[in-house]
């Protein structure tokens, strides 16, 4: 009986062949020469052995950016973590420049790049989460001896109260950046008492006892105040420069860079009013007689 050829040289044998048409020859071969049993174990094999292919890490970086300015900016972020070459051609001033401009519609340098996607993808990633991108501590506003809550407002990162002294008093009125920490306070030359306060990204404004409106540029620290029409008014807006009070059956808006007031009359019954970014537009809503809510804009 013929001994078995040494498994080593059949193999050395095969590895020798170089074109891909011998080597699958051979390999067809094989295949069809197995046992049932021979099958099953190339089968588990086969189970074991992975076929992935990295599509992405095989891409130029240009086509890289091509794929990525349709993920968001966290999306990317997290990516990078898949393997070193994900990271590598994520992390490309080529691929986040592209990113940045497809999303927030600016253009920036390779430096400004790279700390602009940064900040923006953790700002991103925090907020989905829900998880604040930064945390500060301010004491609260003292209130008054009726427990009754601060009179506040807030816009833009700005907080706005009625600043009560250790007597109860009115002291004027504070304004905290939250962003910055700095806190500035307002007063009246008489410093009257106030029942209420606004603020915008330009002024701060606050209604006084006596009936008066007191503004503040909390830029510049230029002050005007205006007499109001009535104390019963429905609603106390601010936005940019403009002041707007809506009250039974007119609304009333005054200019800071002007000083002047305009009033407009509208339907009775206000349910709700309200002034564009701009402060050029008030939108008000009031009830139609046929059961309904109209919109009107002035």
């Amino acid at each position: 009986m013929d001994p078995d050829p040494d498994p080593d040289d059949v193999l050395g044998r095969f590895s020798q062949l170089r074109s891909k048409h011998s080597r699958l020859a051979v390999l067809h071969g094989l295949v069809s020469l197995l046992h049932p049993d021979e099958w099953r174990d190339l089968r588990d094999r086969l189970r074991g052995r992975p076929f992935n292919c990295d599509v992405l890490g095989s891409l130029p970086v240009e086509l890289v950016a091509q794929i990525a300015k349709h993920l968001a900016l966290s999306d990317i972020v997290l990516l990078q973590r898949v393997s070193k070459q994900w990271r590598f051609l994520l992390s490309s001033p080529v691929v986040q420049s592209m990113a940045i401009h497809h999303r927030c519609g600016v253009t920036l340098s390779s430096a400004e790049c790279a700390r602009s996607f940064t900040r923006y993808s953790r700002r991103r990633i925090m907020l989905e989460r829900g998880q604040p991108v930064s945390a500060v501590q301010y004491h609260l506003p003292r209130k008054s001896s009726s427990h009754a809550p601060p009179i506040m407002d807030y816009a833009r990162g700005r907080c706005a109260w009625v600043d009560l002294g250790d007597d109860g008093r009115c002291r004027g009125i504070a304004l905290r950046d939250l962003r910055s920490g700095v806190l500035q306070r307002f007063y009246s030359e008489n410093r009257t008492p106030y029942t209420g306060v606004r603020v915008s990204n330009t002024i701060v404004a606050a209604v006084s006892v006596r009936g008066y409106c007191h503004v503040w540029n909390h830029h510049t620290q230029e002050t005007a105040s205006f007499r109001l029409p009535s104390m019963h008014f429905d609603f106390f807006l601010a936005s940019g420069p403009k002041v707007v009070f809506g009250f039974t059956d007119c609304v009333v808006a005054w200019d800071f860079r002007t000083r002047i007031a305009h009033m407009a009359d509208v339907a009775s019954d206000l349910l709700f009013m309200a002034l564009d970014s701009a402060g050029d537009t008030v939108t008000v809503v009031h009830p139609s007689h046929t059961n309904t809510t109209e919109t009107s804009k002035t």
